[in-house]
């Protein structure tokens, strides 16, 4: 019964950390997204474009890979065991 427990509390403290990791990639995406617009409305193209590439990059880490992909799947079988 205790082992149950332990295994239940390790497996959420684990989607807890990767929820916060995809928050993480997620937000540092919208700030890179923000200053690549910046950057480009104030003409420096090269760096926007820069800012703007990492930016969508760190958004779909975030967003797909961390969390559709994995923080998804793991929350729905600790939910529904």
């Amino acid at each position: 019964m205790l082992e149950s427990g332990l295994d239940t509390l390790t497996d959420l403290a684990f989607v807890v950390g990767l929820a916060l990791v995809a928050v993480l990639f997620t937000g540092l995406g919208v700030l890179g997204e923000q200053a690549g617009f910046s950057n480009l409305l104030a003409g420096q193209a090269a760096l926007g474009a820069w800012e703007l590439f990492f930016g969508a990059w760190a958004l779909f880490v975030g967003i797909y890979l961390i969390g559709i992909k994995q923080v998804l799947p793991r929350a729905t079988t600790l939910v529904i065991d």
